[in-house]
């Protein structure tokens, strides 16, 4: 690993703020001396101040108006880990030979007849978990760092079936592992899939048998990844984890669920130690973020299993959320919608277009936030849609998805930071009008940053380092570039370190900046190799 490019010493105290039209230019800490800013950071980060034109971010920095409203929230505020805990009564199932497994039910999906997720505690022998994880323990140098497709971070992880660079070692390694892990799936995940989802596994048409089509092991781990966002897996029917750490020994944190489905606080870790597995379906809103134990332990491996109804793996996708979707389930509508835009020729079926903005229209009246702010953002031109602007109509969708869960929204992070990002486009001319909307923009910021959403807590790093509607606090401003764990704020919290002489503390997250992606090609470039 190497250290950033341009790490020397820099005090942010004794230079020039930057005018508020050049950060909405340029968001990449201008304060910080001696600092060649990274160019692409606006474009991969979606940074709120990113999108506004030149010249109308508000008052100067600094000054009174700027300062009226001062942001509550700090990054120690956020709530520490809740374990989900509304567990069914358990429930026993029995395998081809007669084995017998254990199951614990995560809570209904509203609307649907079957549970969120399953948990099957010790479902794998611990001895055999130790085996696979002394040779995983031990290859940590071959795990792929490629950007992963949830967020664009090296991934840490490695194929077993189904992808991943190939040759050398690598081959000898992968059939070492797939040796190992063969058995359990087609001994115990397999048939327990067609157990827990006997709707779409349990009698298949001819060459639509369940089948495990890719399988992986992933690493989180102090100094590299520690998480990833919420997300779906849409790509697969049925998604199988197995754990390979233990809970409070080896991590804290873990994998979390939220169904909610709205992002808004409503994330929930489930405890999982060696061999306990997980199995969902693709429509779970799930993700991962580790914390340290208090022996300061930070390492999570788990072993992951994507399976599709199909013999030969093929992508029946478009028919897996139709038949719920018809049912009225907010988040099948939506995934059904997605599915449909992925088949071929979409782009140029006018008639399918038309189906594709039905079901999106209809899961946002629902309540799927995704949908509201897909469809939001498409009529306010955000993103490339044959839909009319219509920025009245697009900021409606908005807020809908916005809007507290005690008025019965969502309270989407994601919905936050995009109404901040409206507020900056359309910021009054007048001093004392433009600070009221930049308090508008910090209150949108915090309500997504509570959430943990890592675009509003970077941005919120950025006005508190250049004195945007609050005072400028440079310290404050590390924070929340450090909780919002993106490479650019990794970057920017050891700008910070270096210039208070904690020269140690700066190398490290120097580091960490460097090890989860920052000034890569996939970074610099928006998303693209």
């Amino acid at each position: 690993r190497r250290q950033p490019q341009g790490t020397e010493s820099a005090a942010p105290h004794r230079t020039r703020t930057p005018a508020p039209s050049q950060l909405l230019r340029d968001p990449s800490f201008p304060s910080l001396r001696h600092v060649s800013p990274p160019q692409y950071m606006q474009r991969h980060c979606r940074l709120s101040c990113g999108a506004a034109p030149a010249g109308s971010c508000g008052a100067e920095p600094g000054t009174a108006a700027s300062n009226r409203t001062a942001a509550r929230l700090r990054p120690s505020d956020l709530p520490p880990p809740a374990l989900f805990t509304a567990y069914a009564p358990p429930r026993t199932v029995h395998l081809d030979g007669g084995r017998a497994v254990r199951l614990l039910s995560g809570g209904p999906l509203v609307g649907l007849p079957f549970p969120a997720f399953e948990v099957a505690p010790g479902l794998v022998p611990r001895s055999a978990v130790d085996a696979l994880r002394a040779v995983l323990d031990g290859a940590g140098g071959s795990l792929d760092t490629g950007p992963d497709t949830v967020d664009g971070m090296p991934a840490y992880e490695f194929y077993l079936e189904g992808r991943g660079p190939e040759g050398g070692a690598r081959d000898a390694l992968r059939a070492r592992l797939r040796a190992m892990t063969r058995p359990l799936v087609e001994e115990v995940l397999a048939p327990l899939v067609r157990r827990v989802a006997p709707d779409v596994c349990g009698d298949p048409a001819p060459g639509r048998a369940c089948t495990a089509c890719e399988s992986l092991v992933r690493r989180y781990s102090p100094g590299q990844r520690r998480g990833h966002g919420l997300h779906t897996d849409s790509h697969a029917l049925v998604t199988a984890v197995v754990s390979l750490s233990d809970y409070g020994v080896d991590y804290l944190g873990g994998l979390y669920v939220d169904l909610a489905a709205g992002g808004g606080g409503g994330r929930e870790f489930l405890r999982l130690d060696k061999g306990d597995a997980v199995l969902h379906r693709s429509l779970l809103h799930h993700g991962v973020d580790v914390r340290p134990t208090h022996a300061q332990n930070m390492t999570r491996w788990s072993y992951i299993v994507w399976f599709r109804d199909s013999d030969t793996c093929q992508d029946h996708g478009h028919e897996w959320f139709a038949q719920c979707a018809r049912a009225g389930h907010p988040t099948c509508m939506d995934l059904h919608a997605t599915k449909l835009a992925g088949k071929p020729g979409a782009r140029s079926d006018p008639a399918l277009n038309a189906e594709i903005t039905r079901w999106t229209q209809r899961a946002a009246a629902a309540g799927e936030d995704d949908a509201a702010l897909r469809l939001g953002r498409a009529h306010l031109k955000l993103q490339p849609s044959p839909l009319p602007h219509d920025p009245r109509k697009g900021r409606a969708y908005l807020e809908a998805a916005a809007r507290p869960r005690a008025e019965g929204g969502k309270n989407s992070p994601v919905g936050h930071y995009t109404l901040a990002q409206l507020l900056l486009l359309g910021l009054p001319q007048t001093p004392a009008r433009r600070a009221d909307v930049l308090a508008q923009v910090l209150t949108r910021l915090e309500a997504g940053a509570a959430a943990r959403h890592a675009y509003s807590m970077f941005n919120l790093g950025l006005a508190h380092l250049h004195g945007y509607a609050v005072p400028r606090d440079a310290a404050k401003a590390a924070a929340w570039f450090q909780a919002a764990d993106l490479p650019e704020g990794y970057y920017a919290a050891s700008r910070y370190a270096q210039s208070v002489g904690q020269a140690a503390e700066a190398r490290r997250l120097g580091d960490l900046a460097v090890a989860t992606g920052y000034g890569t090609e996939f970074r610099k470039n928006g998303g693209r190799e």
